[in-house]
């Protein structure tokens, strides 16, 4: 009889575990998990001052905050918890760089969703002015000659210059 009951015991203990087990789960799936990334994933020529924001599907409206993993390391540390916006300022990054980040959502509830680790590349630093006309140190230059130098930027976009010209070496 004393076995019975404890076999009887042990079967109750089990169905309450798996039944929290289940309601769990449930909950957590009912989480959104982030998508659609800004920057999207694994883009590159990315301005140093980017805002990274992301999709979520809050059809059940729970009040839901965002955790954000950001950094140059494939597994990113913490960056920003308990955000309210699905959006984040990293403030301005490094050129031609690569970039990780993920957003962890939670909800009042105390569930938990994870989202993808996404990666994006800043915009390389244009080259140094080159090829200067005339050339450096040149002697008997005519006094309306056209100054010119050669430079480039890797993602395409317009370069502006300031020239600094006059007779003092600096």
């Amino acid at each position: 009889m004393k076995v019975l009951l404890k076999i009887k015991a042990l079967i109750m203990l089990i169905v309450v575990v798996v039944v929290i087990m289940i309601v769990s789960c449930q909950t957590n799936l009912k989480l959104p998990i982030p998508s659609n990334p800004s920057p999207a994933d694994g883009a590159t020529g990315v301005p140093i001052n980017v805002e990274l924001s992301w999709s979520i599907s809050n059809s059940d409206g729970k009040l839901l905050t965002y955790d954000v993993y950001f950094g140059t390391n494939p597994n990113p540390p913490l960056a920003e918890q308990d955000l309210t916006e699905a959006k984040y300022n990293p403030g301005e990054l490094n050129y031609g760089t690569t970039y990780y980040w993920k957003v962890v959502v939670k909800d009042s509830e105390g569930a938990v969703i994870e989202g993808p680790v996404w990666k994006f590349t800043t915009n390389a630093l244009p080259s140094a002015p080159c090829d200067p006309s005339p050339v450096d140190g040149a002697t008997e230059v005519p006094t309306n000659v056209q100054l010119s130098w050669s430079a480039s930027d890797p993602a395409g976009d317009p370069l502006t210059y300031d020239v600094y010209f006059g007779t003092a070496s600096n």
